[in-house]
């Protein structure tokens, strides 16, 4: 009787948390299943047929995927596009955001504000920043162009020149996402114990070998993350593409997501756009395991 009487309330008081954590849970797998597997699964099917939206479906077999690989040789240029942005993206943006979590690591005074400051176009509108950015490439009065002038440089048409109008995009996003991932390496840096720092500098190691033999090394695993989530967000870019040129000029800022969207939303092919949407998404998974498995040993410490 004393056993019962005394458990009888502790089952009571987890039945609460029991009831929390299984409303979390199930909130979740609802929301996995409306906005993530349910659209994946919708996509493959739509993607084995012909729907123009405003007329019923047809069924076309595989012929979305035929045209798609051998008969669409804009989805090969957004194809190009989009790996010289990311080969040029990712280490861009890796090295920049460690090199000034490095510095400031090192820095002893104002260091909460030159964070902040770093830090405070991540959260900023994109729109606002893609509108500042657009007034800073102006041809004619621009802020950049008026720099290049003072500087006895020519002008450049920036955004609207099929030569640069990727890469002025490309600044404008390292930019904007360089804080987030210099606060992800600051936090890495300071979980790095100091000991081997002082040990390291006892024996008489200079500040490079220090970097180059420890600090580096710890830092690997970070890296590979950093890595690896930003070659996904370079496969995956949209917006500023959409709000600074549309994928122009001659479609030479024209990415898959970009051209996903034409065709969905502007060409009303649903099929088509589902089959862009499944080669997107098997890019990103055979890209994601080749990083993981070339960066593996370095997740183990």
């Amino acid at each position: 009787m004393t056993t019962s009487a005394t458990t009888a309330p502790r089952h009571r008081r987890h039945r609460p948390e029991a009831v929390f954590i299984g409303t979390v849970v199930g909130v979740y797998l609802v929301y996995a299943i409306v906005f993530t597997f349910g659209p994946m699964v919708f996509s493959l099917f739509l993607s084995f047929f012909d729907w123009p939206v405003v007329k019923a479906p047809t069924f076309v077999g595989l012929d979305n995927f035929k045209r798609l690989l051998t008969q669409d040789p804009l989805f090969y240029k957004a194809v190009g596009n989009m790996a010289r942005y990311t080969v040029i993206n990712v280490p861009v943006s890796v090295v920049s955001s460690l090199g000034l979590a490095l510095i400031l690591d090192r820095t002893r005074r104002f260091k909460t504000f030159f964070r902040t400051a770093y830090f405070l176009p991540n959260v900023t509108s994109l729109v606002a920043c893609a509108v500042v950015w657009n007034w800073l490439y102006q041809p004619s009065f621009g802020l950049i162009n008026q720099m290049l002038l003072r500087a006895g440089l020519p002008r450049q048409k920036w955004l609207t020149s099929p030569e640069l109008s990727l890469y002025s995009v490309m600044i404008m996003n390292i930019w904007k996402a360089t804080g987030y991932r210099m606060v992800i390496f600051m936090g890495a840096l300071q979980n790095i114990p100091e000991v081997y720092n002082e040990a390291a500098a006892i024996d008489g190691a200079s500040g490079w070998q220090i970097l180059r033999y420890i600090k580096i090394p710890q830092l690997m695993p970070i890296i590979a993350y950093v890595s690896m989530t930003t070659t996904i967000g370079c496969l995956n870019i949209f917006e500023p593409i959409k709000i600074m040129t549309d994928g122009g000029p001659l479609n030479s800022s024209i990415t898959i997501v970009m051209y996903l969207y034409r065709r969905a939303f502007e060409q009303f092919q649903m099929g088509y756009a589902s089959t862009i949407g499944l080669a997107l998404l098997v890019m990103i998974v055979v890209l994601t395991l080749f990083q993981f498995r070339i960066t593996k040993p370095k997740f183990e410490y």
